[in-house]
């Protein structure tokens, strides 16, 4: 029998794409067009994330994540260098991606790590507003007027629903952590001519920005859109400010049912159980450096060190042993990403419902409450 050979911290090769608006640099993801590469070493060096989940499953990613998502690695990890103006975006929800294009849908989180004092980000809308006066707005090109304005500053940390419009301009600097999706709706291009459309439905993702020679000309995907775009006012739960944080060496950030991300100060070294998480982890350095050291599975020595220095991200496989975290710098922050475990509920079912209709016969069932035995 082949001997089950032990997993370790991965690290890929960035995928870069240039835009006329700035650049985004892929450090995790399982899209297809920008697939990882290993390049930490090792036995699995060389393999794309895509291998890695057609080899080993459940081994990368945990059981329960595995059932739940398959052989597609759930989340994507990516840095914006933005210098310029993106287009205005919204992304779709899983249920409607799931019918329309047959994909995860797209939930994103920002952390800013830099921002010029007039860089801005837009965020949903500065009023209530019609679905006509929207629509109309991104054909004539004056959207941006009725859109909520953020003035980020580093540390920052943003949640980018399904349905919320967004664009950012200026110069700044932002780690994401978002859903294994790009399916991103342009609704208006700063860069080029509004008012152009196609159906997102034929064999492309829209507004991903990978065509860069003609970024200004990317078709808009307004009327895909139009039905799951949120028009409320933006009401600002969803923008959490760095000087709101409790000072504690590990913050969460945000807990939904697409991902947890927490936001760890590493002074001191720090134990990871695997055991008690039992899938996946990923760690993006934002300030500073670490290193990663992974004990041998029968915890005698280590087999292996990752360094992990500011702007890099390192995949912790679910079927790793306990590891170290160490500060090789002092203050050292990293954002910590992962799933948390999945479990389906039946939206049909209401687990506060009686188990038996008042008046119905059950044919001799005991529908009467059990008492508990008396001791």
């Amino acid at each position: 029998m082949e001997e089950k050979r032990q997993l370790y911290p991965l690290k890929f090769v960035p995928q870069e794409e240039n835009g006329v608006w700035g650049k985004e640099i892929w450090t995790i993801a399982d899209l297809g067009f920008a697939d990882s590469e290993v390049v930490q070493g090792g036995w699995l060096g060389g393999n794309t994330l895509s291998d890695l989940m057609e080899t080993y499953l459940e081994r990368i990613v945990g059981e329960d994540i595995y059932q739940w998502y398959g052989r597609q690695f759930p989340l994507s990890i990516k840095f914006l260098e933005i210098n310029g103006e993106t287009p205005l975006l919204v992304h779709p929800d899983d249920e409607i991606a799931s019918q329309r294009y047959d994909a995860l849908g797209k939930r994103e989180s920002w952390y800013i790590l830099e921002a010029d004092p007039k860089a801005l980000i837009r965020m949903g809308f500065n009023k209530d507003i019609s679905v006509a006066e929207f629509y109309n707005r991104c054909l004539e090109g004056s959207a941006n007027e009725v859109l909520n304005v953020i003035r980020p500053k580093a540390g920052d940390f943003i949640d980018i629903l399904p349905g919320t419009v967004h664009s950012a301009a200026g110069k700044m600097r932002i780690a994401v952590v978002q859903e294994s999706s790009e399916l991103n709706l342009r609704l208006w291009n700063p860069n080029g001519t509004a008012g152009k459309e196609e159906s997102a439905g034929k064999g492309r993702t829209a507004g991903t920005g990978r065509t860069q020679a003609s970024e200004g000309d990317e078709p808009l995907m307004l009327e895909e859109a139009i039905d799951f775009i949120d028009y409320r006012k933006y009401d600002g739960r969803a923008f959490q400010p760095a000087d709101s944080r409790t000072g504690e060496a590990i913050n969460r950030l945000i807990q939904c049912k697409e991902f947890t991300v927490n936001e760890m100060h590493i002074n001191d070294a720090l134990r990871i159980s695997t055991e008690k998480f039992g899938r996946f982890i990923i760690y993006t350095c934002i300030r500073g450096e670490v290193s990663i050291q992974a004990a041998s599975s029968d915890g005698k020595a280590n087999t292996s060190e990752c360094r992990l220095k500011s702007g890099e991200t390192v995949l912790i496989p679910a079927d790793m042993p306990d590891f170290l975290i160490v500060p090789v710098e002092k203050s050292s922050v990293l954002l910590e990403a992962m799933v948390e475990e999945c479990e389906q509920t039946d939206p049909y079912i209401n687990p506060d419902a009686a188990p038996f209709l008042e008046g119905e016969d059950y044919e001799g069932l005991d529908t009467e409450p059990q008492e508990e035995d008396e001791e």
